[in-house]
């Protein structure tokens, strides 16, 4: 639905009448019993949801900086009616407000009579993502996020549905993908020489909790002419990942279509190299430690020298590998 929502705010956005109006609407196609929910926009851009409340209802929320709930009055047909006012005032908030009003909207499909209430509750539940996506990605994060889109890439070749659905990393997860005991853990590096990489736990390489256990690591380099993550994302999304699935673990990472970065995030992939990490693979492991050592150890993470890691999986090597995490 959130693509039909920003198409929406579009159309307002093109329409000529926008200029000089307080607000210019449309109905978005949910009604409470006090009328219809509508989409708007003012003379400056800015988008709105507008939830018909009762007239002495005055609701005021500052949820976070760039998203305000207010009330406007409106006057149709010489009838004066009050809503509620959700506005979005930071433009780079465009693509987590636009899947907002898609949540609330559909809250209010399903229960009209909630209004106002369907309202708050869809802020409480956005706030952190909100907060989030204001602060936006670092460029660790962008290299995380990009290196973990080409590993879907790799697995969705297979099939699509399964590497997303599989893509357990923005949930928690020990692991970044996850599947009936095959699990791929990606660290991705945009160093030109590629030296270490970062290993966050003492959970991530211990093959004792797999199966079967991987270790990916994509090869980035910065270039003005590379793919950006919308542009990775609509390629996954050609080759059919879901889009509804592959929106919701974005979220969860913290990104959004469409989300202005602060940092550069047009990256080639140069390589991805694959390891099977067996018993006898470096690195550190909670379970090669006396459990009397690690209390009161709150975290632990290292560096890992890849120059000294084992021969890195062939091409068919590879191959068998990402079949067999797609069985």
């Amino acid at each position: 639905m959130s693509a039909s929502i920003s198409e929406q705010f579009a159309l307002l956005l093109g329409d000529s009448r926008r200029h000089g109006e307080q607000v210019l609407t449309r109905r978005s196609g949910v009604s409470t019993p006090l009328g219809p929910v509508l989409l708007g926009v003012d003379d400056d851009g800015l988008r709105h949801l507008l939830v018909p409340v009762p007239n002495g209802e005055t609701p005021k929320d500052r949820v976070s900086r760039g998203i305000d709930l207010g009330h406007r009055d409106l006057v149709f047909n010489d009838i004066e009616v009050r809503y509620a006012d959700l506005s979005c005032t930071i433009r780079r908030l465009v693509g987590p407000f636009d899947r907002l009003v898609e949540d609330a909207l559909s809250r209010l499909g399903r229960e009209p009579g909630a209004g106002l209430n369907a309202v708050i509750s869809t802020l409480d539940d956005w706030r952190a993502l909100l907060r989030r996506s204001l602060e936006g990605l670092s460029r660790d994060e962008v290299i995380g996020l990009i290196g973990e889109l080409e590993v879907m890439a790799m697995l969705g070749s297979v099939d699509p549905v399964k590497a997303v659905l599989g893509w357990t990393g923005p949930s928690g997860a020990v692991h970044d993908f996850s599947r009936n005991g095959w699990d791929v853990e990606v660290k991705s590096t945009a160093a030109v020489n590629a030296n270490t990489v970062r290993i966050s736990n003492l959970d991530q390489l211990d093959p004792s909790l797999s199966t079967n256990l991987h270790l990916a690591v994509p090869h980035l380099s910065s270039a003005t002419d590379a793919p950006d993550i919308d542009a990775r994302i609509d390629r996954l999304v050609e080759a059919g990942v879901p889009m509804d699935a592959l929106e919701t673990r974005l979220a969860d990472m913290g990104y959004f279509r469409g989300m202005e970065l602060s940092v550069p995030a047009q990256y080639a992939l140069r390589e991805i190299r694959w390891w099977t990490v067996g018993d006898d693979f470096p690195g550190l492991r909670a379970s090669d430690i006396d459990v009397a050592r690690l209390f009161g150890v709150d975290a632990v993470s290292y560096d890992l020298l890849i120059g000294v890691l084992p021969t890195a999986l062939m091409d068919d090597q590879v191959a068998d590998v990402v079949r067999g995490w797609a069985h």
